[in-house]
């Protein structure tokens, strides 16, 4: 995935603009990691923290807007919970030049 790639979720959930930190309780954790499940990707905690993030964008989003959003989480772990996501067909990438 390069970093001109935009990336666009495939969600049933309704979307919301992202307003600073994650913070994941209850029901919506129980309806992220169903999802996750039902793709059969493991809940971990940080795919569910991106998965709340790309459900909460009202646009594509570029790898760049993720790896700003997680500042200090480590990148490599980013993109392979989004490879993970796009090989599930959770996510698909758009390669805007």
């Amino acid at each position: 995935m390069k970093k001109s790639e935009l990336i666009i979720i495939d969600t049933g959930f309704q979307k919301k603009q992202y307003r600073g930190y994650l913070n994941i309780q209850g029901d919506m954790s129980n309806k992220l990691e169903d999802k996750l499940n039902k793709r059969d990707i493991k809940p971990t905690a940080m795919r569910i923290l991106v998965l709340q993030y790309l459900m909460n964008q009202e646009n594509a989003v570029s790898l760049q807007d993720i790896e700003d959003a997680f500042g200090v989480a480590d990148k490599s772990t980013l993109y392979r919970t989004l490879k993970t996501f796009e090989k599930s067909k959770l996510v698909h990438t758009i390669d805007d030049g």
